[in-house]
Protein backbone atom coordinates (compact mmCIF):
# COMPACT_ATOMS: atom_id res chain seq x y z
CA UNK A 1 0.00 0.00 0.00
CA UNK A 2 1.38 3.48 -1.00
CA UNK A 3 1.44 5.72 1.66
CA UNK A 4 0.22 9.37 0.38
CA UNK A 5 -0.23 12.72 2.61
CA UNK A 6 -2.23 15.59 2.12
CA UNK A 7 -1.11 19.21 3.61
CA UNK A 8 -3.95 21.58 4.17
CA UNK A 9 -6.40 18.70 5.15
CA UNK A 10 -8.22 21.19 7.34
CA UNK A 11 -9.89 22.96 4.31
CA UNK A 12 -12.34 22.10 2.16
CA UNK A 13 -10.63 20.89 -0.80
CA UNK A 14 -7.93 18.69 1.70
CA UNK A 15 -11.03 17.17 3.61
CA UNK A 16 -12.58 16.21 0.58
CA UNK A 17 -9.33 14.22 -0.53
CA UNK A 18 -8.84 12.99 2.90
CA UNK A 19 -12.43 11.43 2.21
CA UNK A 20 -11.54 9.66 -1.11
CA UNK A 21 -8.13 8.38 -0.31
CA UNK A 22 -9.26 6.88 2.82
CA UNK A 23 -11.90 5.00 0.28
CA UNK A 24 -9.00 4.35 -2.04
CA UNK A 25 -7.75 0.58 -1.73
CA UNK A 26 -4.74 1.09 -3.32
CA UNK A 27 -3.46 4.11 -0.82
CA UNK A 28 -2.56 4.93 2.77
CA UNK A 29 -3.56 9.16 3.81
CA UNK A 30 -0.83 10.40 6.14
CA UNK A 31 -1.97 13.99 7.24
CA UNK A 32 0.39 16.71 7.60
CA UNK A 33 0.58 19.44 9.63
CA UNK A 34 2.28 22.47 8.43
CA UNK A 35 1.16 25.35 10.86
CA UNK A 36 3.33 26.26 13.51
CA UNK A 37 -0.01 25.70 15.81
CA UNK A 38 -1.64 22.20 15.04
CA UNK A 39 -4.56 23.52 16.49
CA UNK A 40 -5.21 26.47 14.46
CA UNK A 41 -7.84 26.89 11.78
CA UNK A 42 -11.08 24.48 12.04
CA UNK A 43 -11.01 21.01 13.71
CA UNK A 44 -12.26 18.94 10.99
CA UNK A 45 -13.86 15.67 11.78
CA UNK A 46 -11.06 12.26 11.06
CA UNK A 47 -11.41 8.98 11.11
CA UNK A 48 -8.75 8.01 13.96
CA UNK A 49 -7.14 5.30 12.01
CA UNK A 50 -5.57 8.24 10.10
CA UNK A 51 -1.99 8.79 10.71
CA UNK A 52 -0.55 12.80 11.55
CA UNK A 53 2.35 13.77 11.49
CA UNK A 54 4.10 17.42 11.82
CA UNK A 55 5.91 18.59 7.97
CA UNK A 56 9.05 18.33 7.72
CA UNK A 57 11.37 16.78 5.28
CA UNK A 58 12.96 14.18 7.11
CA UNK A 59 9.05 13.04 8.32
CA UNK A 60 8.54 12.54 4.68
CA UNK A 61 11.69 10.39 4.31
CA UNK A 62 11.14 8.79 7.36
CA UNK A 63 7.66 7.89 6.36
CA UNK A 64 8.50 6.85 3.49
CA UNK A 65 5.75 9.19 2.10
CA UNK A 66 6.23 9.41 -2.03
CA UNK A 67 3.36 11.35 -3.06
CA UNK A 68 2.28 14.82 -1.26
CA UNK A 69 -0.77 16.66 -1.93
CA UNK A 70 -0.86 20.71 -1.22
CA UNK A 71 -4.28 21.38 -0.32
CA UNK A 72 -2.84 24.66 0.62
CA UNK A 73 -2.81 28.50 -0.85
CA UNK A 74 -1.05 29.23 -3.69
CA UNK A 75 1.46 30.90 -1.09
CA UNK A 76 2.13 28.00 0.78
CA UNK A 77 2.07 25.55 -2.07
CA UNK A 78 5.19 27.73 -3.60
CA UNK A 79 6.80 27.75 0.17
CA UNK A 80 6.56 23.59 0.73
CA UNK A 81 6.58 22.36 -2.71
CA UNK A 82 10.40 22.75 -2.91
CA UNK A 83 11.31 21.08 0.30
CA UNK A 84 9.02 18.38 -0.64
CA UNK A 85 10.58 17.47 -4.21
CA UNK A 86 13.85 17.80 -2.35
CA UNK A 87 12.91 15.48 0.51
CA UNK A 88 11.95 12.60 -2.84
CA UNK A 89 8.59 13.18 -3.14
CA UNK A 90 6.18 13.89 -6.36
CA UNK A 91 4.00 17.13 -5.41
CA UNK A 92 0.50 17.01 -7.02
CA UNK A 93 -0.45 21.17 -5.94
CA UNK A 94 -4.58 21.75 -5.79
CA UNK A 95 -3.92 25.31 -5.76
CA UNK A 96 -2.88 27.24 -8.57
CA UNK A 97 0.51 28.21 -7.94
CA UNK A 98 2.11 26.05 -10.75
CA UNK A 99 -0.28 26.32 -13.37
CA UNK A 100 1.18 28.61 -15.36
CA UNK A 101 4.75 28.50 -17.46
CA UNK A 102 6.72 31.51 -16.31
CA UNK A 103 7.28 34.00 -13.75
CA UNK A 104 5.68 36.44 -16.17
CA UNK A 105 2.72 35.27 -16.62
CA UNK A 106 1.92 34.30 -12.87
CA UNK A 107 2.76 38.02 -12.36
CA UNK A 108 0.26 38.70 -14.82
CA UNK A 109 -2.95 36.94 -13.93
CA UNK A 110 -1.95 36.84 -10.23
CA UNK A 111 -0.88 40.12 -9.36
CA UNK A 112 1.77 38.34 -7.10
CA UNK A 113 5.55 37.27 -7.90
CA UNK A 114 6.19 33.86 -7.97
CA UNK A 115 8.88 32.66 -5.12
CA UNK A 116 9.71 29.23 -6.74
CA UNK A 117 10.20 30.02 -10.25
CA UNK A 118 12.53 27.50 -10.57
CA UNK A 119 9.62 24.97 -10.78
CA UNK A 120 7.42 26.33 -12.69
CA UNK A 121 9.39 24.89 -16.19
CA UNK A 122 9.07 21.63 -14.92
CA UNK A 123 5.39 21.53 -13.31
CA UNK A 124 3.46 19.33 -15.63
CA UNK A 125 -0.66 20.64 -16.02
CA UNK A 126 -2.53 17.70 -14.71
CA UNK A 127 -4.81 17.31 -17.41
CA UNK A 128 -4.74 13.85 -18.60
CA UNK A 129 -6.32 15.28 -22.19
CA UNK A 130 -3.32 17.63 -22.73
CA UNK A 131 -0.27 16.12 -21.04
CA UNK A 132 -1.58 12.20 -20.45
CA UNK A 133 2.59 11.22 -21.49
CA UNK A 134 4.28 14.03 -19.34
CA UNK A 135 2.36 12.73 -16.48
CA UNK A 136 3.86 9.39 -15.18
CA UNK A 137 7.33 11.20 -14.89
CA UNK A 138 6.78 14.43 -13.33
CA UNK A 139 8.28 15.39 -9.95
CA UNK A 140 5.46 18.36 -9.57
CA UNK A 141 2.13 18.21 -11.01
CA UNK A 142 -0.33 20.97 -11.13
CA UNK A 143 -4.36 20.86 -10.72
CA UNK A 144 -5.97 22.20 -13.77
CA UNK A 145 -8.87 23.11 -11.40
CA UNK A 146 -12.93 23.07 -12.15
CA UNK A 147 -12.86 25.95 -14.53
CA UNK A 148 -10.03 25.45 -16.44
CA UNK A 149 -10.66 21.89 -16.87
CA UNK A 150 -13.98 22.52 -17.98
CA UNK A 151 -12.94 25.31 -20.89
CA UNK A 152 -10.18 23.89 -21.98
CA UNK A 153 -11.92 19.92 -22.46
CA UNK A 154 -15.01 22.03 -24.09
CA UNK A 155 -12.44 24.40 -26.70
CA UNK A 156 -9.94 21.75 -27.55
CA UNK A 157 -11.79 20.25 -30.35
CA UNK A 158 -12.85 23.90 -31.71
CA UNK A 159 -9.20 25.05 -31.81
CA UNK A 160 -7.73 21.59 -33.21
CA UNK A 161 -10.40 21.83 -36.18
CA UNK A 162 -9.47 25.55 -36.46
CA UNK A 163 -12.87 27.37 -35.87
CA UNK A 164 -11.62 29.30 -33.12
CA UNK A 165 -9.54 32.42 -34.29
CA UNK A 166 -6.83 31.84 -31.68
CA UNK A 167 -5.53 35.45 -32.68
CA UNK A 168 -8.76 37.66 -31.68
CA UNK A 169 -8.42 35.21 -28.18
CA UNK A 170 -10.89 33.55 -26.44
CA UNK A 171 -12.66 34.55 -23.54
CA UNK A 172 -14.47 32.26 -21.22
CA UNK A 173 -16.99 33.57 -18.74
CA UNK A 174 -17.48 30.70 -15.82
CA UNK A 175 -19.57 31.42 -12.59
Amino acid sequence: MTRVAIVGHRGYSGAELVRILSRHGGVEPVLLEHREHASDGPSLRRPKAIAHAELTPEVVQQQKLTLVFLATPPEVSMELAPALIGAGARVVDLSGAFRLGTAENYKTWYKETHTAPDLLAEAVYGLPEFCRERIPAARLLSNPGCYPTAANLALRPMVEAGVVDRAAGIVCDAK
